[in-house]
């Protein structure tokens, strides 16, 4: 899908948001990850992939509205993603890390994990609170944690 198309998912809305720039992902294939965001009612979700902090900027240079309640993090909450300005924009109530349990790659880093508390109050994390799933009747959410 191209930036700006949307779909209709019963009575929520998707709209597919990036990949902007494919040049970014000569350098590296995560700057190729689908961004999309859905709004139902008042709740927003983002997802973001494995977008780096180089796709995340793009994103926001085109302007584009990332506002989001639920922000399910970047790359396993690597640090090269989930840039403080990237946060900001989104300004997220809840974010959702999905990682496994002692990844071999130290995800999520504790960097990433500073810059998102920063924004963010409630964190998700599937190696500590198992499967994550969120329900929303549009108006609020619910989240329940477990295997």
């Amino acid at each position: 899908p191209s930036p700006g198309e949307t779909l209709e998912l019963g009575s929520a809305t998707v709209t597919f948001l990036a990949p902007i720039d494919m040049s970014l992902a000569e350098t590296n294939v995560n700057n190729s990850s689908i961004i999309l965001r859905i709004v139902y009612g008042k709740t927003s979700f983002l997802f973001t992939g494995d977008a780096e902090i180089e796709e995340e900027l793009s994103l926001l240079k085109a302007g584009t509205d990332i506002q989001s309640t639920v922000l399910k993090v970047g790359h396993h909450g690597s640090y090269t993603s989930s840039s403080e300005e990237f946060l900001a924009a989104i300004d997220p109530d809840y974010a959702v890390i999905s990682v496994g349990m002692g990844s071999e790659y130290g995800h999520p880093h504790d960097a990433a994990l500073e810059r998102i508390s920063k924004f963010c109050p409630v964190i998700y994390r599937t190696d500590l609170n198992g499967e994550v799933i969120c329900y929303s009747d549009g108006l609020k959410l619910i989240f329940e944690c477990g295997s």
